[in-house]
C-alpha cells in the first residue's frame, strides 16, 4: 500500500477526521492553479483585486536595475501559493482563502485552523529576484516543476528538473520544499528547519542539500511516519516551540517591552500601527530597505526612523505617547482637526513631530493627514540611504512584521544581536568574492586583512551615489569592458556591503578559500597593489574547500546573496565547511563601532533620541 494518496478527492473527504480543515481547499486551489501556466499576468491581477480590498496580500511590485517599481508581469505558482501561506494572523488568513474560494469558485470549506503549516517568511515571499537577476527561464521552470510535483510521488521525482529549480536565485531547498507541500500535503515533506530538526531527532538524517537527498529524506520521513505528513509537521512545530521555550506561563512582558508597554494588548495594537508605516513608506514590501530601521534608545522608547527623521516613536516624550512626523504641508490640516496638538517648531527644518495620544492617532482624518506627511517624507529623501542601520535592531523589526514572532519576543525579550548567529539569519547579506586572478591575492589579503577590487583607472568611488553614475564611469575610463556588469560590481563593492556581513572567498567556482567579516566601509587606497579599491575584514579562516559536486558557485568577481533563506542550499553548503556564528560576530560588532559624534553628524533628531 502506498504512504500517501494520489487522489485529492479522496484525501479531502477524510481530512475532517484529522482535524486539518486547511487541506480540501488547498488541494483543490491546487490543481485549479495549474490552469494559470501560460497566463500568470491573471494571478498578479489577482492579487492586485485583494489590496484594492485591503487584504494580506503580498507585494506584487517588480524593480528595475534602477530601483523603479512596476508591477509583475508574470508569477510563479509556489509564490502565489506563499501569499496564502505568511505570518500573517490566522483571520488574515481566512480573508485571503475566502476571496479566492469566491474568485475561483472553489468548492472546499474555508478552513478553520491552519495546524502543521510551514509559513513563509513574511519579510521574503517570492521564490524569484527581481527583474534585474532574474533569467528569462526562471518562472517557467518553476511551472515546469510544479505541474510535475502535483502528480508525481518520492519515487518518480524528477531530481534533474528540482536541481536546476534550486539552481536558480531565490529558490532554496526550505522555500521550495515548502510550496511542494502547500500543494499536495498528502505527498511532499517540507524540508523547512522545524521539520528538518525534528527528523533529526528520530533518526532520520541530515537536512538535505540536493534533490537526490531530498528525495532520500523525504521517504525516510514517509517511511518513520506511516505517509501521516500532516501529524509529522504539526508536531515538529509544536516540538520547535517547546524546544526554544514557548510564551512563559506568567503575563509579564519582558525587557525593554516591559518599560514601554502596560500590557501585551497595548503592546500589539502599537506595533500594528508601526507595521502599517513600514509598509506604508515601503510601498507593502515587508522587506527592511535601506532608508529604514527599528531602534530602542535606552531601552525607554521605540523608534522607526527613515534616513535621517524618526518617522514614528511610541513611548516619548512621555508613556504611552506617540511622536509622530509632519511635513509643513500637513501641518495645517493637522491643527484643524486637533487645534491644541503639542507640536515641535519647523524653524529651518521641513519635518517637525506632533504628540499624539493613540485615539488621536486613531482618527480616520489624521491618520490619512499622517500617510500623507509620510509621502512627503518619502519624496524628499527619495533614494537615499540611511547612514544609521548600524543601530538597526532586527530583532524589533522581527517583532513588528511577524505575528508570530511577536508574542515570543514580548514575553521572552530582545536577544542580544551580538550574541546572535547573524550567518543563519536570513536578513545577513552574505557575499562571494575571488580574489584575483587563480585566487592569487589571497594570502595577501589575509595578512592585510583586507579585500580589494580593481578598475583603478576610474579612481576613488565615494562620490558615486547610484547605479548609473558608477556605470557611467565604467564606461568613461573602460569603454568596452561591459559598464553594466562591472557597474553593478563597483557598486556593491562601495555602496552595496556593509560592516558586519560575511564575505567568503572562492576559488574558481568548485572551491571556498576562507571565510570573514567585513569591518569597514568602502575606502580607495592609491598605494595598495594591485588594486585601490579596499575594504577592511576580520579574516576568520584560511582553509580551502571542495563544494559538494551539487553546488556551483557563480563564475564572477562579486555576487552577493542578500536573502540567505532563498539561497539556503549554498548556505547549508557553506555552513558545513565554516562555522559563521559565535567569534565572528563579536569581532564584527567591535569592527564596526564609532563615535557618538559619527552617529549624530547630519542626523535631524535630538542627541537622546537616538
Amino acid at each position: 500500500m502506498s504512504l500517501y494518496t494520489a487522489d485529492p478527492d479522496q484525501y479531502m473527504s477524510n481530512s475532517e477526521e484529522t482535524q486539518f480543515t486547511w487541506v480540501p481547499i488547498h488541494l483543490e486551489a491546487a490543481r485549479k492553479l495549474l490552469e494559470f501556466r501560460d497566463r500568470s499576468g491573471e494571478l498578479v491581477e489577482l492579487l492586485q483585486r485583494m489590496h484594492d480590498e485591503e487584504l494580506k496580500a503580498l507585494p506584487i511590485m517588480d524593480k528595475d536595475a534602477a530601483g523603479n517599481e512596476f508591477p509583475l508581469e508574470a508569477i510563479d505558482p509556489f509564490t502565489f501559493l506563499a501569499n496564502f501561506n505568511r505570518g500573517v494572523t490566522d483571520t488574515n488568513r481566512r480573508a485571503l482563502w475566502d476571496f479566492l474560494k469566491r474568485e475561483w469558485n472553489l468548492e472546499s470549506p474555508l478552513p478553520d485552523s491552519f495546524p502543521g503549516l510551514p509559513l513563509a517568511n513574511l519579510q521574503n515571499s517570492w521564490l524569484m529576484p527581481f527583474l534585474p537577476k532574474r533569467d528569462k527561464d526562471h518562472i517557467p521552470l518553476l511551472w515546469q516543476f510544479y505541474g510535475h510535483i502535483l502528480d508525481a510521488s518520492p519515487e518518480t521525482l524528477d531530481t534533474e528538473l528540482m536541481d536546476r529549480c534550486l539552481g536558480k536565485l531565490k529558490v532554496g531547498m526550505a522555500f521550495l520544499t515548502m510550496g511542494m507541500f502547500w500543494a499536495r500535503p498528502d505527498v511532499w515533506v517540507a524540508a523547512d528547519g522545524k521539520n528538518v530538526e525534528f527528523a533529526k531527532i528520530r533518526g532520520i538524517g541530515d537536512k538535505p542539500a540536493s534533490a537526490s537527498a531530498y528525495r532520500d529524506w523525504c521517504k525516510a520521513v514517509l517511511e518513520a511516519t506511516d505517509g501521516d505528513v500532516l501529524s509529522f509537521s504539526k508536531e515538529a512545530h509544536l516540538w520547535a516551540i517547546e524546544e526554544k521555550g514557548g510564551k512563559p506561563e506568567k503575563e509579564t512582558l519582558a525587557a525593554p517591552f516591559d518599560a514601554i508597554f502596560e500590557n501585551e494588548q497595548q503592546a500589539s495594537l502599537a506595533l500594528d500601527y508601526f507595521q502599517k508605516v513600514i509598509l506604508h513608506l515601503q510601498d507593502g514590501e515587508p522587506q527592511k530597505s535601506s532608508q529604514l530601521n527599528t531602534t530602542i534608545p535606552g531601552w525607554r522608547h521605540i523608534n522607526l526612523n527613515y534616513v535621517k527623521w524618526p518617522a514614528l516613536s511610541f513611548g516619548y516624550p512621555e508613556f504611552g505617547q506617540w511622536q509622530v512626523i509632519f511635513s509643513k504641508e500637513r501641518i495645517e490640516s493637522l491643527l484643524a482637526v486637533l487645534p491644541d496638538v503639542a507640536h515641535t517648531e519647523f524653524q529651518n527644518n521641513p519635518f517637525a513631530h506632533c504628540f499624539l495620544t493613540t485615539e488621536q492617532l486613531a482618527n480616520e482624518t489624521v491618520w490619512k493627514i499622517y500617510l500623507g506627511a509620510l509621502d512627503d517624507l518619502k519624496a524628499f529623501f527619495e533614494n537615499q540611504k540611511s547612514s544609521y542601520n548600524r543601530f538597526h535592531n532586527r530583532f524589533l523589526y522581527e517583532a513588528i512584521m511577524d505575528p508570530e514572532s511577536r508574542s515570543r519576543l514580548l514575553f521572552e525579550g530582545l536577544p542580544s544581536q551580538a550574541g546572535h548567529d547573524k550567518a543563519s539569519d536570513s536578513t545577513r547579506p552574505l557575499w562571494v568574492i575571488a580574489p584575483g586572478e587563480g585566487g592569487g591575492l589571497w594570502s595577501e589579503w589575509f595578512e592585510s586583512r583586507t579585500a580589494s577590487v580593481g578598475w583603478n583607472d576610474i579612481g576613488d568611488l565615494t562620490g558615486l551615489e547610484d547605479i548609473d553614475a558608477f556605470r557611467e564611469a565604467v564606461a568613461g575610463s573602460y569603454p568596452d569592458a561591459g559598464a553594466a556588469k562591472v557597474g553593478r560590481m563597483l557598486h556593491d563593492f562601495a555602496l552595496g556591503m556593509e560592516p558586519g556581513d560575511i564575505i567568503v572567498v572562492k576559488e574558481g567556482t568548485r572551491a571556498v578559500l576562507g571565510w570573514g567579516v567585513i569591518s569597514s566601509d568602502y575606502h580607495y587606497e592609491s598605494k595598495s597593489n594591485p588594486y585601490h579599491n579596499v575594504r577592511d575584514v576580520s579574516w576568520q579562516c584560511n582553509e580551502r574547500v571542495e563544494l559538494p559536486e551539487s553546488i556551483r558557485l557563480p563564475n564572477k568577481t562579486l555576487t552577493g546573496y542578500r536573502d540567505i533563506a532563498a539561497n539556503r542550499a549554498l548556505l547549508d553548503a557553506l555552513e558545513s565547511i565554516y562555522d559563521f556564528s559565535g567569534e565572528s560576530e563579536r569581532t564584527a560588532v567591535e569592527a564596526s563601532e564609532y563615535s557618538r559624534d559619527d552617529a549624530l553628524r547630519d542626523l535631524f533628531v535630538a542627541p537622546e533620541l537616538l
